[in-house]
């Protein structure tokens, strides 16, 4: 079979925002059910962050400590590629470690790049 689908990226929580308070991350479920997930970069109002993925349970998340305080708002692009080179991207827009309106509809997914 031909893998011509791309990664599925989902915010982990099912709330107004992507953020608990004692924890300070921002969290996605990623999957691939085909090839599976082999590559994932996450930029910060365009510059790359460090994320941690756990395939366990096919938690991705970004530690934003750093943004709990401050008041600007910030754009986050997550870009999650597969072991045949699709790619899918997700964008958000937080501020004090709060993602800005409706995560439901923030930041649908794209597929980039298909092979």
């Amino acid at each position: 079979m031909i893998d011509k689908t791309p990664p599925e990226i989902k915010p982990f929580q099912d709330k107004d925002t992507l953020l608990t308070d004692f924890e300070g991350k921002i969290k996605f479920t990623v999957t691939d059910d085909l090839s599976g997930v082999s590559k994932w970069d996450c930029y910060v109002d365009e510059n790359w962050v460090l994320t941690e993925y756990d395939p366990k349970y096919n938690l991705l998340f970004y530690c934003c400590e750093t943004f709990k305080q401050d008041t600007c708002l910030h754009t986050m692009t997550l870009i999650v590629s597969d072991k045949k080179e699709n790619q899918t991207a997700f964008n958000i827009v937080f501020r004090n470690g709060t993602v800005t309106g409706d995560i439901r509809n923030a930041g649908q997914s794209m597929e980039i790049n298909q092979k």
